[in-house]
C-alpha cells in the first residue's frame, strides 16, 4: 500500500516477535525501505511512534499495524495539508461502532469530539478512528518520551484542550 501511493521509506515500531517480522521483510520491501525500532517496553501507539519519528522534520503517516486497509495515502496527505492540521484522522462509518474510537466532527471536517469504546447510550457517531493518521511534529512534541501514552486516549484529547486543528479524514 505504502508503495503504490509513492512512499519510499517507513519506520517500524516493533515489540512482539521483532526477529521474525525484519527477517521477513528485510532492508525494503515492495519497493519501501524499512527502518525498525523495537520496543523494549511498551510504550503504547504514541510513544512508539514518538520514538520512531524523533528524526522526522515534516508530517508524516502513521498505520496502526493492527488494522488493514486500502486507503488511498495520497488523497488523505493532501488533505491534511490543505487543512493545515496538527494532525488528521482517516475515519470510518461503521454499523457497529462501539468496539471504537468514536470521532465526531463539524461542517469542515474538524475533530470536535472523542469518545473511546462507548456503550450505545453514549454513541453520537457512527464515525470511528481507523489508527490511520497524518501527524505533524509539533503534535509528536507533545508526546512524552520513553513513557507510554496512547493516541486516542491522550495525544488527540490533549490537541483538542489546547486548540491545536485535528481534522477528521472520512474514508
Amino acid at each position: 500500500l505504502l508503495g503504490r501511493h509513492g512512499f519510499t521509506e517507513a519506520s517500524v515500531t516493533l515489540m512482539y516477535m521483532p526477529q521474525a517480522i525484519k527477517e521477513h521483510f528485510g532492508d525494503e520491501a515492495h519497493g519501501v525501505k524499512l527502518k525498525y525500532f523495537t520496543e523494549d517496553v511498551p510504550l503504547g501507539t504514541a510513544g512508539s511512534v514518538k520514538a520512531a519519528s524523533a528524526e522526522f522534520s515534516d508530517d508524516f503517516l502513521v498505520i496502526s499495524g493492527d488494522g488493514l486497509c486500502d486507503f488511498d495515502l495520497r488523497k488523505i496527505m493532501d488533505f491534511h495539508r490543505e487543512k493545515g492540521g496538527a494532525a488528521t484522522i482517516v475515519l470510518k462509518g461503521m454499523p457497529n461502532p462501539l468496539e471504537y474510537g468514536l470521532v465526531m466532527t463539524d461542517a469542515d471536517g474538524r475533530v470536535t469530539r472523542f469518545l473511546e469504546k462507548p456503550d450505545w447510550g453514549q454513541a453520537f457517531t457512527d464515525l470511528v478512528n481507523t489508527g490511520v493518521y497524518v501527524l505533524s511534529p509539533e503534535c509528536m512534541q507533545l508526546v512524552p518520551k520513553g513513557k507510554p501514552f496512547d493516541f486516542g486516549k491522550e495525544l488527540f484529547p490533549m490537541l483538542l484542550e489546547k486548540g491545536m486543528p485535528v481534522y477528521g479524514y472520512v474514508e
